[in-house]
């Protein structure tokens, strides 16, 4: 008996089911989804690739072309007489964010430092020098044939001051009266034009190189 009321009772809940999911029809009173016509659509947008930024390229500009563009605070540097000192500069200057154009001139290079006995009169009076020099055993000389310096007695040129003292106290010692002079020779030399924020309070001792000879002029080019 009690089978049969189950039973029953699972028919009416099933039946009701049944009715609920087919058979009711659509309660007028529903509240209507709302309507989104008229707005705008939203869109996924497909990922981009990331685009790196290419390298940033820099124009050096020439001493006369940063006066162009009214640029007034420019330094020349020079005169560097070997490329090698020019180009250790420019790294140096460039590493502390300044701009720097090289340009070539003429101008004069340095031989070295020159030990002589001043010029005698004429050729006999340069070889009785040069027969005492070599009665005293000093062999490394010759007379100068022409120029400026024609009948000077050459002891020898020297990179270094140093090494050229030593030679004149040489000398000294033994009675003869030398001299020490600088050579030059016609050439070609660099200069560096360098701008930039405290460009005018460079000074030609803090470029780490041999500071011989160098100069800073107050404007780019020089007039």
């Amino acid at each position: 008996m009690l089978r049969n009321f189950l039973l029953v009772l699972l028919l009416i809940n099933l039946g009701i089911l049944a009715w609920y999911h087919w058979l009711r029809e659509t309660d007028e009173g529903a509240p209507i989804a709302p309507s989104y016509e008229g707005l705008p659509s939203l869109a996924l947008v497909e990922k981009q690739p990331l685009v790196e930024p290419g390298p940033q390229v820099f124009s050096m500009k020439t001493g006369q072309e940063l006066l162009d563009a009214g640029v007034s605070d420019c330094r020349s540097i020079g005169p560097f007489e070997k490329t090698d000192d020019a180009d250790d500069v420019t790294l140096t200057l460039l590493g502390q964010d300044y701009a720097v154009s090289t340009r070539s001139t003429p101008g004069r290079l340095f031989i070295g430092f020159w030990v002589n006995i001043a010029a005698a009169d004429d050729r006999a009076a340069a070889e009785v020098i040069t027969d005492a020099l070599r009665a005293d055993g000093v062999t490394d000389f010759y007379i100068v044939p022409s120029g400026d310096d024609q009948y000077a007695i050459s002891l020898g040129v020297f990179s270094e001051l140093g090494r050229a003292q030593r030679r004149l106290q040489q000398l000294s010692d033994r009675g003869f009266e030398a001299q020490v002079n600088q050579r030059y020779k016609d050439g070609e030399v660099s200069w560096l034009d360098v701008s930039g924020f405290g460009v005018d309070k460079l000074n030609v001792s803090a470029l780490a190189i041999d500071a011989r000879g160098l100069e800073i002029l107050g404007q780019c080019p020089p007039s």
